[in-house]
């Protein structure tokens, strides 16, 4: 079936819109070139030289932040070394004050106690030195002005 008789032909619908394009290419004017020659020299002058301006400006650039990275990360190092130098003074210190207490400990040792009891004269109380007191009244107390204080009456 031929459809492009339908584009010429028909009364109900404007089919002109859906033409092929090389119907419609016919339709085009071009328009003259009213440009200067002067100014398009200057034009492609300033595009040559803009890539170039371009081009060292990134280099600047990229060259300054390598360089701001590699002072940064020489900065961070220094840190680093500064604070494991303190790490391993403060494990030395700990290291120090466990050995300071063990020491502390064996020297209030019960037997430490004992041996330089003894070699005082001093000996364990017998049963003779021991006094027991009995007191029928309970919770009292007597004061050292000779008052006597009593909770449960």
């Amino acid at each position: 079936m031929n459809n492009i008789k339908y584009y010429d032909d028909s009364l109900a619908y404007n089919f002109e819109l859906f033409m092929p394009a090389q119907k419609r290419q016919a339709d085009v004017i071009s328009m003259p070139d009213n440009r200067k020659k002067t100014s398009s020299k200057k034009r492609a002058k300033a595009k040559s030289s803009s890539p170039t301006i371009k081009g060292i400006v990134v280099a600047i650039v990229s060259v300054t932040l390598l360089c701001l990275m590699l002072f940064l990360r020489s900065q961070v190092g220094e840190k680093q070394s500064k604070i494991n130098a303190i790490e391993k003074q403060i494990s030395t210190a700990k290291s120090e004050e466990i050995r300071l207490n063990v020491a502390l400990e064996r020297m209030y040792s019960y037997q430490n106690l004992e041996q330089k009891a003894s070699s005082l004269g001093m000996s364990k109380p017998g049963k003779s030195q021991i006094v027991y007191v009995r007191c029928n009244d309970k919770d009292k107390a007597i004061t050292l002005d000779g008052e006597r204080f009593a909770e449960n009456n």
